[in-house]
């Protein structure tokens, strides 16, 4: 037990600040969104984020939800097919080595609308693009290779947004040309410059 939850604190740290920081860059980008985050935010009246609090931040989630569709922190699952398979016309015999690229599932044209746009409302009811397929948005894996922290990430993410866009905003410089790189995590390239206010 001892081992899982060591486990969990160190997984959950590396990609929890992935996700943190491509939120806030894109919500620095779009301040609309940035404004329906803040909104939520304080409504909760300036109270630290509890897990009871997290049915109300609708918006904070779709936003981050649309953060790791566009940045997923592990972007390729290496898998083994169980049994032998055709894919689009190739034999893959039981016992290959594949690997499922959520980042590719998580920007193919053919499911999600203007898939390089940061667009949270396509996780809102009437549209839920995520919902077209069980395996479709899978940022935390899926089955029984779930990441255990997918929660204890959410909770993280969800309360520093909180702390601060309750009180703050943030920008950054759309013509600074930050290029994230999405392996080994999601990270940028070059320096990726936030003003707080």
């Amino acid at each position: 037990m001892v081992d899982h939850v060591v486990f969990l604190m160190l997984a959950a740290h590396d990609t929890t600040t992935s996700t943190l920081a491509v939120l806030l860059w894109q919500l620095a980008l779009h301040p609309v969104e940035q404004d329906r985050v803040a909104e939520e935010v304080r409504a909760l009246d300036g109270a630290p984020v509890t897990p009871a609090d997290h049915g109300r931040l609708v918006h904070t989630s779709r936003a981050m939800s649309e953060a790791l569709r566009l940045s997923p922190p592990v972007p390729f699952s290496p898998r083994r097919a169980l049994a032998d398979v055709e894919i689009d016309g190739v034999a893959v015999p039981a016992g290959t080595g594949v690997s499922v690229s959520s980042l590719a599932l998580h920007r193919h044209p053919d499911w999600w609308t203007r898939p390089a746009a940061f667009d949270p409302d396509r996780f809102a009811p009437g549209r839920e693009e995520h919902k077209q397929h069980s395996h479709l948005f899978v940022p935390f894996g899926g089955g029984a290779h779930l990441c255990i922290g997918n929660h204890v990430a959410e909770v993280m993410v969800k309360a520093i947004v909180a702390r601060l866009l309750a009180t703050r905003r943030v920008s950054a410089d759309p013509a600074a040309g930050v290029v994230i790189s999405p392996i080994p995590i999601p990270k940028p390239k070059g320096p990726m410059l936030l003003t707080v206010r």
